[in-house]
């Protein structure tokens, strides 16, 4: 029974519930809801997003796995498997983000659902051997971009879980 949980909550997309910590030229947001909730109930801190400035006018993202889920020893190569947002007030766009090696980033077009959260504007995603903990990466070239660009906007249509500022996927 606890291997069929390890597998099917690594698998788990998670969503944001806001929660804000504004500090200078920062702000965290945890991740709180997830689809599997008869194996991880909603409310509870599994993923943060911290999203701040950067050198050169950069917007720096950092996506952490929280002890709750790390805590479950799902496997060496447990981590973030694919990452979404929306673009808000922002005029980036996919040529503008820095990811990590073996990960890509596209728009979501057509408008993908993203298992239950809705539509989003960015998709990032790796492979298994890519997997992200913590997944990093930055918004750059882009004049006039703040922090708080990025947590302006929800995902939109069909969102049976609700809509959220960013939806994540864990696999391992």
């Amino acid at each position: 029974m606890k291997k069929e949980f390890l597998k099917f909550s690594a698998a788990a997309l998670l969503a944001l519930m806001l929660v804000p910590q504004v500090q200078a030229a920062s702000v965290s947001v945890t991740m709180t809801q997830t689809n599997v909730d008869e194996f991880l109930p909603d409310g509870l801190d599994y993923l943060s997003v911290t999203i701040s400035d950067g050198l050169d006018g950069a917007i720096d993202f950092s996506v952490e796995i929280l002890s709750l889920l790390t805590d479950l020893n799902a496997g060496s190569d447990f981590g973030i498997q694919e990452f979404t947002l929306n673009l808000g007030n922002s005029a980036a766009s996919v040529a503008d983000f820095l990811v990590p090696s073996g990960w890509f980033a596209r728009e979501f077009v057509p408008a993908g659902t993203f298992n239950g959260f809705g539509d989003f504007d960015i998709h990032l995603k790796g492979t298994d051997s890519t997997r992200q903990q913590p997944l990093e990466f930055s918004i750059v070239d882009v004049v006039g971009d703040t922090v708080f660009d990025y947590v302006s906007s929800l995902s939109t249509g069909s969102a049976a879980e609700g809509n959220v500022l960013f939806a994540a996927r864990l696999a391992g």
